[in-house]
């Protein structure tokens, strides 16, 4: 089931290489959506939600797990929330990074490398990792796939990023943001330029 999430910050992007999360995983993309309290929505089979998301969002994954489990699913719903594997996390569990506290997320990895967009010049365009236009703690609008997992790894509710596009700068977690043009001081150019006259 696809789910677009409307402004949501971005953590811990690895949109461009991908990376095997413990020794031995399969190499793959990832992002984490953190849900920002009275500005992210959800858009959802052409509807949109703006309150309680939380709640939406676990109705999502008890209607994915009855899908795929059918009787079984409030069972095994109960034992994946307990061991954490769902798609939707609490952020509270993680105290010590930025942003997360008080904030639920969504993690997403993938295989297929995501579609990464950015406005430059007026343009829409896709985005590469040397530019530096996307970094931990923007925000964006966040494409996920949201599906039942049942294989030889176990079972879980899993969310596969599609796609991320940038709105908006924000401050940027660890390395940060490469600097903006207007964060230069150009006042010391003119002033060269005055003293060559």
């Amino acid at each position: 089931m696809k789910i677009n999430v409307l402004y949501g910050r971005l953590a811990f992007p690895e949109f461009f290489t991908p990376k095997a999360v413990n020794d031995g995983d399969k190499e793959a993309y990832s992002g984490t959506c953190i849900l920002v309290e009275g500005k992210t929505q959800l858009l959802i089979d052409g509807k949109r939600y703006t309150e309680n998301l939380g709640d939406v969002l676990n109705k999502i994954a008890d209607k994915i797990a009855t899908e795929k489990w059918k009787d079984k699913a409030p069972a095994i719903l109960k034992q994946l929330r307990a061991q954490d594997k769902i798609f939707l996390h609490d952020g509270d569990n993680k105290p010590d990074y930025d942003g997360y506290p008080g904030n639920l997320y969504i993690s997403g990895r993938t295989p297929t490398k995501p579609k990464v967009l950015r406005k430059v010049d007026g343009f829409l365009r896709d985005v590469e990792a040397h530019e530096g236009l996307v970094y931990g703690g923007c925000y964006g609008e966040f494409i996920f796939d949201v599906y039942a997992q049942d294989n030889s790894y176990g079972k879980r509710l899993n969310a596969s990023l599609k796609g991320f596009r940038f709105q908006e700068d924000g401050d940027a977690f660890g390395a940060g943001a490469p600097a903006k043009d207007s964060d230069f001081d150009l006042s010391a150019d003119e002033e060269d330029e005055e003293s060559l006259a």
